[in-house]
């Protein structure tokens, strides 16, 4: 049986440890990468759909967390993890922009020199 791949199906780790044509450690990078450009397409979408979605009164999440799992909450404690909820999805999407700003600037900046 043959050790090695016949397609793009294995990690970047696989390749590196394995002798491997050029070619497929290549394949295998631009499968990785698009790993990544999916990752990256859905931390902005996850934390941006939980913001949409989140009822604006505790009352209603009070009733949704009992619908959905049969656990009640006291109004207090459902208005604290409503605050919890888009603080945590605001730092994340905070985050994601001043990464995408960063990737922005890097490629954007123009180098030079005095001479």
């Amino acid at each position: 049986m043959n050790s090695q791949p016949d397609s793009c199906c294995g990690s970047l780790s696989e390749a590196v440890a394995s002798p491997m044509p050029p070619a497929e450690i290549d394949c295998l990078r631009a499968a990785e990468q698009s790993r990544l450009r999916l990752l990256d397409r859905v931390g902005w979408l996850v934390p941006s759909v939980i913001l949409a979605a989140l009822p604006k009164c505790p009352i209603c999440i009070a009733a949704y967390l009992s619908l959905f799992t049969g656990v009640g909450i006291h109004i207090s404690t459902a208005n604290s993890l409503r605050v919890f909820l888009i603080g945590i999805c605001a730092l994340s999407l905070i985050h994601f922009a001043f990464r995408i700003g960063r990737i922005w600037y890097v490629r954007n900046r123009t180098f030079t020199t005095d001479g």
